[in-house]
Formats: C-alpha cells, sequence, structure tokens
C-alpha cells in the first residue's frame, strides 16, 4: 500500500465511540501510511484535548480542525464535517468514516486492491454489522472478526446494501454509497465537489454524493469482505430523541439506509 491514505472523521461528541475507532485504527495494515483528521462540529466533548493525547499514543499522525456554530438545538453538519476534513488531507487518497465504526486491520488493503483492480476510477463502500455492544464492550482480545457466526449471534447484522441474494459476491459495482464509510480518490472527490452541505444532519447526502459520483462516469463497488463494526450508541443523533428526530428530519432513525433515495432520481 504504496499510496498516503487519510482517514476523515467527523464528529460531533460520542468522544467514547472516537477513542475505540482510533485504536483500532492503530492495528490496521500499513498504519504507517495512514493519517488521520478528525472534524468536530460544535462538540462538547472535549474532542481537542482527546486529539493531543492520542498523538503520543498511536503509531498514525493525527490532525484536528474544528467550527463552531450556537444554534439551539444543534444539528450536526454532517457533509460540511466531512468536507473541511477533506480539505486539510495532502493525501491523494480518502477513506471517510464515521466516528461511531471500527474496522479490521485488512479493510484499506482490500480497498487498494480493488482501487487498482478498476484502473483508479472507483468509489469502494463495504458491509455495516450494527452492533449491540457499545465502546465500553469492544476489547480486543474478546472481539473476533474472522468468527461471522459470532458476530451474527452479538448483532443485529443489518447489512448496508445488502440485498439477500448477493450473499457470494466479491466486489460488485452498485448504485450508491453508505456514508460511514467511503473510499475515493481526492482527484475524484473534489472533481464533484464533496458532499452538498445544504444536507443537514443524518440521512440522504450520502446518496446524493452517490449520484454525483455516477454522473462523473465513475463506478460505485461494494466490497463484500470489508465488514465495518457499527458501535451502538442510545440515540441516533446527539441532540434529539426519537420523536424529535422524525420532527426534524421527516424520517425514522433507522430508516436511512436506503438503496437509493426516493427523491433522487435514477440515472
Amino acid at each position: 500500500m504504496e499510496n498516503r491514505i487519510s482517514i476523515i472523521i467527523p464528529i460531533h461528541n460520542r468522544i467514547d465511540h472516537l477513542e475505540k475507532s482510533l485504536y483500532f485504527i492503530n492495528k490496521l495494515d500499513n498504519v504507517d501510511k495512514i493519517e488521520v483528521i478528525i472534524s468536530d462540529d460544535n462538540s462538547s466533548d472535549n474532542i481537542e484535548s482527546l486529539v493531543v493525547e492520542s498523538r503520543s499514543k498511536f503509531i498514525f499522525p493525527i490532525e484536528y480542525t474544528g467550527f463552531h456554530y450556537y444554534d439551539k438545538p444543534h444539528i450536526f453538519r454532517l457533509s460540511k464535517a466531512r468536507n473541511a476534513g477533506c480539505d486539510l488531507s495532502k493525501n491523494e487518497l480518502f477513506f471517510i468514516m464515521d466516528s461511531d465504526r471500527i474496522i479490521p486491520s485488512n479493510y484499506l488493503v482490500n480497498c487498494i486492491g480493488i482501487y487498482k483492480k478498476y484502473n483508479r476510477e472507483c468509489v469502494i463502500g463495504g458491509r455495516t454489522i450494527y452492533s449491540r455492544f457499545y465502546p465500553k464492550d469492544i476489547i480486543d482480545h474478546e472481539f473476533n472478526w474472522l468468527k461471522e457466526n459470532e458476530i451474527q449471534s452479538h448483532d443485529r447484522a443489518l447489512v448496508a446494501f445488502s440485498p439477500d441474494k448477493i450473499k457470494d459476491i466479491t466486489d460488485s459495482e452498485w448504485v450508491t454509497l453508505y456514508g460511514g464509510g467511503i473510499f475515493i480518490s481526492k482527484k475524484l472527490f473534489n472533481e464533484i465537489g464533496g458532499f452538498d452541505e445544504k444536507y443537514e444532519g443524518y440521512g440522504h447526502e450520502d446518496n446524493d454524493f452517490a449520484l454525483k459520483i455516477r454522473r462523473a462516469g465513475a463506478r460505485i463497488l461494494l466490497d463484500w469482505n470489508s465488514v465495518m463494526i457499527h458501535m451502538n450508541h442510545d440515540v441516533y443523533h446527539s441532540d434529539y430523541n426519537y420523536a424529535e428526530f422524525h420532527q426534524a428530519y421527516g424520517k425514522e432513525p433507522m430508516n436511512l439506509q436506503k438503496k437509493i433515495s426516493d427523491d433522487i432520481e435514477q440515472c
């Protein structure tokens, strides 16, 4: 993996999730080729202090950028945070992941292999397993990535992209992306203008991003063998309870991973 990769992590609070996510990033293959950029939207958790502390703890370099709005209640500007983190990177490849994810050691090596296989005109997403584990429950020696049956027994195993009929695929062309984990070149990211910042909160911004990729003539690939674990948290938005979330965003918290949004045209 000679290409250097910037892992972009947008965040609003959830410092415990971020700390566990960084712990597993430090165990990635070729970790010396990686930098991490934390893009903080108005967290009340002391995210910047965690970044400073982590610089002496982990192998990879870690950078911090933050911005502040004082609206109440605060709506996480997820698209803006992703763009701000990508703007800070000087590397040619991005892996954009959410702070509540952990990835196995070979995840980015898999992505690099697919990226080269398809002449670099592709964007790669992977599977997501929705865990019942909170960060405090996940200890390295107890969390075996290789035992699918163990994962299934402990997790709801909601797979972000997958119809039931494609269990045997390796990498396959797809129509959309799940925003929690996207592997993309800086060149293509800049060409399509990044994420549309009119999308605030969670949902639909990833479908819009995928549509722009496809319009640019690039391929979207699903890598079935790249599995990402979603750590549990009490609510799906830091500032809204269930009813307030529905009122603010017009959808249920668990109804965010459609194959393609109803309001985005097919192309």
